[in-house]
């Protein structure tokens, strides 16, 4: 087997994948043509006919990138027939699962002893930077969420504690008269054994309560060092890219901030006072 032979082979599995999803969005070869125009690249129904009957044997990366943008689809799976077939040869001679393929083709899968080469990568870091800024953002929305939650727990919480402190007062009143009224020889009653059996489940009512309504809290802190810890990260990667020289992936406006060097405690205590200062009333 030549080289060609298997350059002609991946044509022809390309040529495949683009038909099938040519059909499957209900285009025609012509409209596929139209819309590579439109996109900005000419392409002749008779080219996309040749290639499809297999007449046209080579598709240059161009063209694929072209199909892929009209057809909806990653390029990868134009490579690769994910979800249709149980094998393909990615290399000469080389066959594997058409998923594991198109992982390998994406950088998402690094061939067996080769996977240190792979991870350390501008593609492999910039991916492990986008996920770690996913989670920055998922861990912002709940943490807005959990403050909103807090906040309104708040005069609630407020309330059930002065309920719960009633209670143990309550609770104390009544154990201390049937102490005081054992002492001076009058054993403790029914009605005085009920009293205080209502007291103390009212207080572990309250004591539950409570702890229910102070989850927002605690839930609010988890989620702080979630984000510091995520933040951690995304920075110990954007040092990783810098320091090899590579440019660091779009973060988005609402994360520029990893981008600068995160303040040190003694630097947000200098700018908190400051702040201070600036906002204070002038005398007189």
């Amino acid at each position: 087997m030549t080289q060609q032979e298997w350059a002609h082979r991946v044509a022809a599995v390309v040529a495949g994948e683009v038909r099938r999803y040519r059909e499957m969005r209900g285009l025609s070869a012509q409209q596929l043509a139209d819309a590579c125009a439109k996109q900005g690249m000419p392409i002749q129904r008779s080219v996309i006919a040749n290639f499809e009957n297999g007449r046209r044997t080579s598709i240059g990366v161009a063209e694929l990138l072209m199909f892929a943008a009209v057809l909806e689809v990653p390029p990868v799976v134009l490579l690769f027939p994910v979800g249709y077939e149980t094998s393909t040869e990615y290399l000469p001679n080389e066959s594997a699962d058409p998923y594991m393929a198109a992982m390998w083709a994406s950088g998402e899968n690094a061939p067996v002893d080769h996977e240190d080469n792979y991870s350390a990568t501008p593609l492999a870091l910039g991916r492990y930077l986008v996920l770690s800024c996913q989670a920055i953002l998922e861990t912002h929305a709940q943490l807005e969420i959990a403050g909103q939650q807090a906040a309104e727990e708040g005069e609630g919480l407020r309330r059930i504690e002065a309920e719960y402190e009633t209670s143990v007062h309550e609770y104390h009143k009544a154990s201390h008269q049937m102490e005081a009224a054992r002492r001076d020889g009058a054993p403790a009653g029914p009605e005085d054994f009920a009293r205080l059996s209502a007291a103390y489940n009212n207080m572990q009512r309250l004591l539950d309560l409570k702890h229910r309504a102070g989850a927002s809290k605690y839930r609010l802190k988890d989620l702080q060092e979630e984000l510091e810890a995520n933040e951690v990260d995304a920075r110990d990667i954007i040092k990783e890219i810098r320091a090899n020289g590579w440019k660091v992936p779009a973060v988005g406006a609402d994360l520029e901030y990893l981008l600068k060097e995160p303040e040190s405690a003694v630097d947000r205590a200098k700018n908190l006072r400051a702040h201070r200062v600036r906002k204070a009333p002038k005398g007189n």
